[in-house]
This record gives C-alpha cells, structure tokens and sequence, in this order.
C-alpha cells in the first residue's frame, strides 16, 4: 500500500454485518412463492455483493421469469421486518470500525437498501462512525458497476483514488471498486481467495485489517498500532481487547513470502547444541521484567492488598495479553487467589497448550519441542518468580497438552504424539520446573474423569456441527481465521510432496496452483479438521475439565478474548507473542534474533523461511532435531571457537562439509 490511506471504504453486508442467513431465508421464501427453486449456489451467483434488484433481476431472467420481478421483489420485502433477529455484525466488526474511524475518514459504500443499512448501525451504535453512506438507491447502476463507489469518491471529495483503500468480500464488490480506480483489499468471510484473486491483497476476516495496515505502512498512529502488541501499560484496554470474542492469532502459511527453490537444496551452517544455547533461550524468556520495587511502591499508594497484587503480576501486559484491569477484577479469580492464601498454598492455574502440528513447511522433521516450548516453560517460570517476590508459594500451572486430543482432526500419528508429551515432560523435569508446571495429556483426563460422558457429547455435538452452518455454533469465534490455522496445521508429511508442491499448495495467494491435483483433497482434508476441532472444541467447552477437577484454580489461555463469560488470563507463550510475533511456539521454530535495544529476542516463523538462510546457524538437539535458528552475528560474538559445519537436507547427519 506505502502509504495511509485517505479515505477507507468500507462495504456492508459481507464485510461489517454476517446477513447470510438473512438473504438466504427471505430469498428462499420469495422464491417459493413464485414456485422456483433456491438454492445457496443462486444467492452466490446472483445476488452476492450486488443491489437486490439486479441480483432478482439475474435469477428471474434464468428462469424465465423476468415479469415476477415486482412481486419476488415484494416478497423478499416482507422479510425485512425480521431483518436484526438474523443479521449480526462478524468478530470484532464493531471494535475495528470504531477503532478506525478514530484515524481515517469512513465511508459505507451497499448495495442494501437504506432503512436496514440505517437499522444495523444504529442498533450496534455505529452511526456515528461513518462520515457518509451511499446505498443500492443513490445509483443507477450497482455493484459490479464503478458507480457507487465513483458516487462515494464524489460524496467523500477524494480527487486520486490511489489515496484510499475499499475492504470488500466479494467479486462484484472487487470489481466494482477497482473500475473505479481504487485499491482493494478483500476479505475471506464470504467467498474463498481464490475468488477474490481480482483484489490487491486478500486477508482472511476483518479481524487482520489493522494487521494489515501495520504491515503495509510504517506510521500508524501509535496508539492504532498497539491493538497488536502489548505494552509494559499495566491497564492498556483498547478497543480490540475489550470485545467480547476470541480473537485467534494468525498462523497461516499464506501470511509468509516463501524462498523460490528447495530450502532443503541449500547448504545452511549447522552445529550440535551446547549449554550456552541453554543460557540464551533463557535470556528470551526472562525478556520482559517487572521492577518489583516499583511495583511495591506504586501497590502501596492504590492500598492493593496482597490478592490485587498477585493479580496484578498474573494480569500484567508483559505476561498476558487480555485487559489487564478486566482480569484483574474478575470476582472468580479474586477468591481463587484469596483461597489459596488462606490455606498458604501455590495458586493454580489451568493452562491448555503444547499441540503437535505435522505441517511440514512449518515445522519440517521436529516430533519432539523447540526451544520454543522451552520458552514457554521458562516463562512460567519467570512469571512465577515475580509471584513468589509477593506471595511465597508462588504459582502451580496445570499444563493440559492438547496434542492426542486434536490428533484425529489434523491426522497426526499417534507415535508423534506419544513421543512429543514425553519428550516435553522431560523437558519440564531438566529445566527445573516440574514444582511449577504439572502436565497433563487433556484426552487422559477426559478419559479417566468423563467417560462415557464425553465420548456422548462429542458424537451429539458432532451431529449439529456435520448438519449446517457452523458460524452460529461458535458466534464468538473468527471462523475464516480459524479455517486458515486448520488448513495449514493439516498433515502434508504422508504425502511426500516437494518444495515447489507445498508452495503451490500453502504458500502465497498469488502462487497456489488451483489445478494442482491434490487442491481438492487438502480443501476436503481441511472441511473435516476444521469440523471435528470445532466439535472437540464445544465439547471440551461443555465438560468444562477445568472446573471439574480444580473448581478454585484460574483459568489461562493463549488466545485473547472472554472464555465462558469471564476474562481469562491471556498468557503469552513467550515474550513476543502478540508483540512481533503472532505463532505459537508449535507452528514454526524458534529464531533468535536482537530486538531495537539490541537484547536477545525469540520469535517463531514457519521453518521452510528459515531453513535455507546464510545468515543464520542451525542449531541441533542431541535427538537430531531443530532446537533454534540463529543470526551468524550473535553467534560469532557467543560462540567463539565452536565448530560450524555447512549442512543441507532434513537432518543434521545428512552428508555436510566443516566450515
């Protein structure tokens, strides 16, 4: 993009309000009353990102029924009075619009009509958001027409289009607002990308519009910035955090430029890991710091006592990334830290983390953890170093590995999964931490604790998630992201597939290959995983495990948003994470790097980046896996005298030369 934009145009059904359902029951009803059938497949082709009339007008006339256009017209009409028991806006719609019309001039730009437009923003207090709107009745032509957004440009006095940007989710919409000279970037809530191929850029859901902007021009106002990353700012609760949704990190592969050959054709400088790589992942982790002397200073003149001050720590935005002040005052953590005082024992928390992703792009040989997952139990240590500095029992996480419970959605072998819960377990015992995190295989417990009663609900969940639409049984949930994580987290090792196959595949938009032979398998690989997380995830969610067996502990996530209602603590998995970098430690390998004050950081990327880079060394566990990459200039400067081999392919024992 290069630049902010003057103006954003936005589009309304599709991008700020889900009136699928809507359109599709009152099509359906008028169009039963004229004895035709409908079917969603009509509504995509007809009527999708076009004015009502033009998509009636489309429809009629393939049936031959162009003289019934007034009364299907007439008919759908009847339906508008149900129009806000239908129609709600997508996650996070309302927090990024008002989020954005702080910084840019707004403008809606529908082909509904005007009263059910003037309906939603005024139900869901968005009116005041947008500086103009133009509707299907301020044009003579529709969408796919230039001419409401030509009339929009006029309304808004924009003289250069390539000054602003229209967010559309359609082909009509695209096209449209490109006609009319504008860029345009798409979003995947309605159609898939490949449809939308004729947009300047494509991001999955609006919830990564402000990720977007960032990544495209480097002078967001500060404060629209750092809805994606947190701050030191104990009570920084914006917008974006304080909505009352889950909002999913972005872990897709699409997201990530990818080398042109073969990373693995490469030779790449290679080493077995020592103790001073021990000593740096530590220092990752150990990042982010609280002056507790401060702290204390500033807890003695709010006169919190000893539980407001654990809260405080366990809340703060350098260890977790929802509203520190929400969290802080939620009641059921209040008496979870005063009872565990009262009975001088370590506060617990329920944890659920540590996943196996058979991706190979993302990881391309590692079974067991990373240093990755060494951050993370480090930083729980370290998280429950401050505590102990308050309260001396200090901290108990109950870790539940998800990884066999998200097997049979992402096919992952049970081998793998066996041997990554173990290998983790012993990296808990050697790290020191085994008094602080308890780990637990969450399919065990459900297992051991809810048998039959699971297995009841899992099959009973199943049935509705298999039955219809899935949007409706997870409304707080941003589904397209979630679709994209599940598509990528998908097992492509039993396929065997090449570089250049995996690209075509997973990589980039602009270089998947629609013809490729195996696109509709990984499309129907992914509608099953992307099915059965859901139903494990409601579930789980119904079982409330948790609860069951530590009814007092605190409740902790690694996504932000509200969970059952309350505002869990959103606990980083390192310190960069929901900073600079958005992967969780599982779907990528580890890459150490220097931040801006020149301290080591940590942050995860998608191996295939990282596997073929010069710049960087391989660093190899003792069980010939990836353990990190890092930059030649660090190393140099700490690993003086260590021997540096030059490596290519999977592992570290495949043919080399010293260098």
């Amino acid at each position: 993009m290069g630049m902010i934009p003057e103006v954003i145009f936005f589009d309304f059904d599709g991008v700020l309000a889900n009136s699928d359902v809507f359109n599709l029951c009152g099509l359906e009803l008028a169009a039963t009353q004229l004895k035709l059938p409908f079917r969603e497949q009509d509504f995509r082709s007809h009527f999708a990102g076009k004015r009502l009339r033009d998509g009636a007008s489309s429809y009629l006339e393939m049936h031959g029924k162009i003289e019934s256009l007034e009364v299907f017209l007439e008919e759908k009409y009847k339906f508008d009075s149900s129009y806000l028991d239908y129609c709600v806006p997508y996650p996070v719609a309302t927090a990024i619009t008002k989020l954005l019309s702080n910084h840019y001039k707004l403008i809606l730009v529908s082909g509904s009509r005007r009263t059910l437009v003037d309906q939603f923003l005024d139900y869901y207090k968005l009116s005041n958001c947008f500086k103009d709107i133009v509707t299907g009745e301020d044009v003579v032509s529709g969408k796919p027409s230039p001419a409401p957004y030509i009339e929009a440009m006029k309304k808004a006095g924009v003289s250069n289009p390539d000054n602003s940007l229209a967010i559309e989710d359609s082909p009509a919409g695209i096209l449209s607002a490109k006609s009319a000279g504008l860029r345009c970037l798409a979003v995947c809530q309605t159609h898939s990308a490949t449809l939308l191929r004729g947009a300047d850029s494509v991001i999955p859901s609006l919830a990564e519009v402000i990720y977007y902007l960032k990544l495209n021009n480097n002078s967001l106002p500060v404060d629209l910035e750092s809805t994606n990353s947190a701050t030191a700012d104990d009570d920084q609760d914006e917008g974006l955090s304080s909505n009352q949704v889950e909002i999913l990190q972005v872990s897709s592969l699409e997201d990530f430029p990818w080398p042109d050959s073969d990373p693995h054709s490469t030779l790449q400088p290679t080493r077995n890991i020592c103790s001073e790589d021990i000593v740096i992942m530590r220092e990752c982790a150990q990042a982010s710091s609280l002056d507790i002397s401060q702290f204390r200073k500033n807890a003695r003149k709010q006169n919190w006592n000893i539980p407001k001050q654990i809260l405080a720590i366990l809340s703060h935005q350098k260890f977790q990334m929802n509203p520190a002040k929400a969290v802080r005052e939620e009641p059921a953590w209040n008496r979870s830290v005063t009872l565990a005082i009262s009975q001088n024992r370590p506060i617990e928390l329920v944890y659920p983390q540590f996943c196996v992703i058979p991706n190979a792009p993302k990881r391309y040989t590692n079974i067991g953890p990373s240093a990755g997952e060494d951050c993370t139990i480090e930083f729980i240590k370290h998280v429950n170093d401050h505590v102990k500095q308050i309260y001396a029992p200090g901290i108990i996480m109950h870790a539940l590995a998800d990884a066999s419970l998200y097997a049979s959605a992402f096919q992952t072998h049970q081998t793998e999964v066996d041997t990554y819960f173990s290998e983790l377990a012993g990296r808990i015992k050697e790290l020191g931490a085994s008094d602080i995190i308890q780990l637990h295989d969450y399919s065990d417990l459900l297992r051991q604790r809810c048998n039959p009663e699971y297995q009841i609900l899992y099959y009973k969940i199943g049935q509705s998630v298999w039955a219809g639409p899935i949007e409706s049984l997870l409304p707080n949930t941003d589904i397209p992201t979630l679709r994209r994580s599940v598509r990528c987290s998908i097992n492509t090792r039993r396929f065997q597939l090449s570089h250049k196959e995996h690209l075509s595949l997973f990589g980039p938009l602009d270089q998947r290959d629609i013809n490729h032979s195996l696109l509709s398998t990984i499309d129907q690989m992914t509608e099953i995983a992307l099915r059965e997380v859901i139903t494990i995830r409601l579930a789980c969610g119904e079982i409330d495990i948790a609860s069951r067996l530590w009814p007092d502990a605190i409740r902790a996530s690694c996504h932000k948003g509200q969970k059952n209602g309350r505002w869990p603590i959103g606990l980083k998995t390192y310190p960069e994470y929901y900073g600079s970098c958005k992967l969780l430690p599982y779907h990528g390998m580890p890459i150490i790097n220097t931040n801006s004050k020149g301290k080591l950081k940590m942050t995860i990327e998608p191996e295939v980046k990282l596997r073929s880079r010069n710049d960087l060394v391989r660093v190899m566990s003792s069980s010939d896996e990836v353990y990190f990459y890092i930059h030649q200039d660090i190393h140099e400067k700490r690993f003086d005298g260590v021997q540096v081999h030059s490596k290519k392919g999977m592992r570290s024992t495949e043919m080399g030369e010293l260098i």
